[in-house]
């Protein structure tokens, strides 16, 4: 069903007249969000639990040079003075949320050859790899055994072992309302009850200290701040809150040396985040705030800018279709 509805949108969508009225009530400024980028042979041998959050190198810059060939791509700083843009323009936002290394290695040759902007969204906790994020050890750990158990979940989990996908999914809406300190402890809990051992000369996942200076110092590549845990701040009292913003900005900005004004809320969606957040960040001087609203930014406040992901599955039919608002008006309607 799924796929006979997306033959129907990519249909409807090559018409001219679909493409403006989705423009028109969609808008057309349109903000692209990647994490990691992986290399091809990567992406195809290495498990994940999911593909939402990576992309093969050879799609990326398929979608690359789709939007530079046929848009207008500019930085979030544009966003504030997006008047000096003709009202016919389609502009693109390129964003990466984390601080992943492969942005570097593998994303930032691609933006060269194309010249594209893009903005680098990064956890000052997880710089150097200083912490890994839950959703990653999960995993390591969940592919290390056959035989997964978690006595404190008080769930039978032998009839899903096979699919260690499900029982992921399981597990991260637990982690998901867990301040940081508790998703050490449950972790914990996870590698000791599963005799985990953690794997010698692993490679880096997360971007260090300098290759983040390293890209403050190109020309096509901004930086922004993503709090310092990557944690719900919806769960979070104002105070706690306060640090992990102000944390990440300070810590960010001393690497660089320069200021940083951007945000991008952790998870991104409406229930992770608040009117007190929004407090926190005017106060702490930042001008832009990005969630993961799948919509087209139209009118939106500058502390509540919609990002649509873009994946391995997306196409120039599916990119395109986004950019135009047709995705996000769908989405609505359904």
């Amino acid at each position: 069903m799924r796929k006979k509805l997306k033959k129907i949108k990519n249909f409807i969508g090559n018409f001219k007249i679909i493409q403006n009225v989705s423009s028109y009530i969609s808008g057309n400024i349109s903000v692209f969000c990647y994490h990691q980028v992986l290399k091809d042979s990567d992406f195809e041998n290495i498990s994940r639990p999911n593909n939402d959050l990576s992309i093969s190198t050879s799609i990326f810059e398929q979608q690359i040079k789709f939007l530079k060939e046929n848009y207008k791509i500019i930085e979030p700083k544009d966003l504030l003075e997006i008047k000096k843009f003709e009202k016919k323009d389609k502009l693109i936002v390129i964003t990466f949320d984390d601080g992943y290394l492969d942005n570097l290695i593998n994303a930032l040759p691609i933006l060269k050859k194309y010249q594209v902007k893009a903005t680098i969204f990064v956890t000052t906790g997880f710089i150097n790899d200083k912490n890994i994020p839950w959703w990653i050890e999960l995993w390591n750990v969940l592919n290390s055994t056959q035989n997964f158990s978690l006595k404190s979940l008080d769930k039978d989990l032998s009839l899903i072992n096979a699919n260690k996908k499900k029982i992921y999914d399981l597990l991260s809406k637990k982690f998901f309302y867990l301040k940081t300190s508790s998703q050490s402890e449950l972790m914990k809990e996870i590698k000791k009850e599963n005799n985990y051992i953690e794997k010698k000369n692993k490679n880096r996942i997360f971007l260090n200290e300098e290759e983040i200076k390293l890209l403050s110092e190109i020309p096509l590549i901004s930086l922004g701040a993503h709090t310092h845990m990557h944690e719900n701040l919806n769960i979070l009292n104002y105070n706690e809150s306060e640090k992990e913003i102000k944390n990440s900005k300070n810590e960010l900005e001393n690497i660089i040396n320069k200021s940083v004004d951007i945000f991008a809320y952790p998870y991104g969606r409406i229930n992770t985040f608040g009117d007190k957040e929004i407090e926190i960040l005017k106060e702490s001087k930042f001008k832009l705030a990005f969630t993961t609203k799948f919509e087209n930014y139209k009118n939106q406040s500058n502390y509540l800018i919609p990002r649509m992901s873009l994946g391995i599955t997306n196409n120039n039919y599916s990119v395109r279709d986004k950019v135009n608002g047709l995705d996000s008006l769908i989405n609505k309607i359904l």
